[in-house]
């Protein structure tokens, strides 16, 4: 029985706009839509708050936003399981953990729970791993005699989705080499996600070319990958792969 100006006034504290407010939810980039949820279950007034990976997709501005709130219950209980050791540093004041099939409980944040317990170390820092990984080097592209030349290029591109009034790329220029390693950065909601989608083709773009090499490939883990993955739970790992590469390309794609 939540009045409308309750659910206003939740949303804008955590940075909901009148226009984000206006959106569909699917048109949400993936910190925006935890933070719905944040807001969603803040409107419930819990006396347990109980948070799975609250910080996955959220940007460092969001993240001390989300510090902050948590930080500032004095009559809530949050039980939380999270991979950012900053970010539990900063919020718990224990922590449980899987001992020969007992939970035992150590006060403290995560610096402290791996003073007492240092084989803790390894759950948040990277270590010599028995198992190498390495992709396997990319054949020929016929015409590619230079590891600098152009796979994909956009130019000018536009892109809005159904419904919205601004532009979330606008006049995005850029092109991708063999040698390239790059970082798409920005807030929440800025639209790199989207560019991606227009890079492997997932997404059309509104205004503006996109080219690419004919023999490209082009893996994709997506930011919400599994869900692919949710159609297909009865198939073993193998299954899978060879259903998704079945005629030569990726069918999610």
């Amino acid at each position: 029985n939540l009045e409308r100006k309750a659910v206003i006034d939740m949303l804008e504290s955590v940075g909901f706009d009148q226009e984000k407010q206006d959106q569909a939810v699917g048109s949400l980039s993936g910190g925006w839509k935890m933070k719905l949820e944040l807001a969603r279950a803040m409107l419930m007034n819990a006396d347990i708050l109980l948070l799975d990976e609250p910080t996955n997709h959220l940007d460092v501005a969001n993240v001390a936003w989300l510090q902050n709130y948590l930080n500032s219950l004095t009559n809530v209980t949050s039980m939380i399981v999270s991979h950012d050791s900053g970010f539990l540093d900063t919020v718990c004041t224990g922590i449980i953990h899987y001992e020969t099939r007992k939970l035992k409980k150590y006060k403290g944040n995560l610096s402290k729970f791996v003073e007492q317990y240092p084989a803790g170390r390894s759950y948040y820092e990277l270590s010599a791993s028995p198992i190498a990984f390495k992709l396997p080097e990319p054949g020929f592209l016929d015409g590619v005699k230079s590891k600098d030349k152009a796979l994909v290029k956009l130019q000018n591109i536009d892109f809005a989705y159904p419904g919205a009034t601004k532009l979330t790329i606008m006049n995005m220029s850029c092109q991708v080499s063999l040698n390239s390693r790059v970082a798409v950065i920005g807030p929440n909601g800025a639209g790199k996600s989207t560019l991606i989608k227009v890079l492997t083709g997932e997404t059309a773009p509104t205004d503006g070319v996109v080219t690419k090499h004919p023999n490209v490939r082009v893996a994709y883990v997506a930011q919400h990958a599994f869900h692919h993955v949710e159609q297909h739970l009865e198939k073993t790992p193998n299954e899978y792969i060879r259903w998704r590469y079945q005629y030569g390309e990726d069918r999610e794609m």
